[in-house]
């Protein structure tokens, strides 16, 4: 959670919020496209009123998409302790909490906030419920990435190897788990315990081969790369004239809206194929360097979601 002057300059008109129907028809049509695993993420999730209606909804989907498999949320875990039962009994699968420091004093340099209690109690609780992401838990560390905001150095950059090597000096029996370059998380192992340690090694040790990640933003736009500031509207296609009022109608079909199909509703989908299609071509093979990237235009990470 950043702090409220950050807050301030990075904020996304409240009317190009991407609507919670929108967030469905969507789904739906990357379920289409192959798409096994929906992560919700922020800014904060959490404070969507709707959110549990969408968990609902987007769990309906596995019915039509067998797929489909994995509903997962990121949040800062400041309001999760209240809706954790709620959230599970939707069909929230997995969740990631995060936690940038286990000293208070350093969180709340870092984000102005003092929310190591919450982000505790999150933990505890998700624990308590049975969400299966964090019974082992799974601490990840990641690599400082620059991003719009976040007065990135690479003086501040603390790399995977020196994270790893800390460790190793005290756990020297850690065993590592996955070998491939192009792996999301570099998962290590202490031997006999049941959590792991993950490292996410964008700046130093780039994944971009294995990465098979899209990302929609708040206000509807596709995002290819996370580094990237290349970006497509997605919901101008949805909210066109002609195709709200054939979107309207799906959603009057529920809950069999996933069956129905329509000349009309082909179209969308043939619109929507032409514009992701064409984004997925400029997906690079790589991300740029870490000070190439820092002197880049690009989103927030706040605006991008984790």
């Amino acid at each position: 959670m950043p702090n409220k002057s950050f807050q301030n300059n990075n904020q996304i008109i409240l009317s190009n919020i991407i609507t919670s129907n929108e967030i469905l028809f969507l789904a739906n049509y990357f379920c289409y496209r192959g798409i096994r695993k929906i992560r919700l993420t922020g800014g904060e999730p959490l404070l969507r009123p709707d959110l549990q209606q969408i968990i609902k909804d987007l769990n309906e989907l596995k019915c039509q998409h067998k797929h489909f498999n994995e509903i997962a949320m990121t949040t800062n875990g400041v309001k999760f302790k209240k809706y954790a039962e709620n959230l599970l009994l939707a069909g929230l699968n997995s969740v990631n909490i995060s936690l940038d420091s286990l000293k208070s004093e350093r969180i709340l340099k870092l984000t102005g906030q003092s929310t190591f209690k919450h982000s505790m109690a999150a933990i505890i609780k998700a624990i308590e419920v049975g969400f299966k992401s964090v019974k082992p838990i799974e601490v990840r560390f990641i690599e400082y990435m620059p991003f719009s905001g976040n007065s990135w150095e690479l003086s501040k950059l603390f790399s995977y190897k020196q994270m790893l090597n800390i460790i190793q000096n005290s756990y020297p029996n850690l065993i590592c788990l996955n070998e491939k370059s192009f792996d999301v998380t570099k998962l290590f192992q202490v031997s006999g315990w049941l959590g792991k340690i993950g490292f996410i090694t964008s700046m130093t040790e780039n994944f971009c081969a294995g990465c098979s990640r899209l990302r929609i933003t708040a206000d509807g736009n596709l995002k290819i790369c996370l580094h990237d500031n290349y970006e497509v509207s997605l919901v101008e296609i949805l909210r066109n004239k002609m195709n709200s009022h054939v979107i309207d109608d799906w959603f009057a079909d529920k809950p069999n809206y996933n069956l129905k199909q329509s000349k009309q509703l082909n179209e969308i989908y043939d619109q929507l194929d032409e514009i992701v299609d064409q984004a997925l071509t400029k997906k690079s093979a790589s991300h740029k360097g870490a000070i190439q990237l820092a002197s880049s235009v690009n989103r927030s990470m706040v605006q991008i979601g984790g």
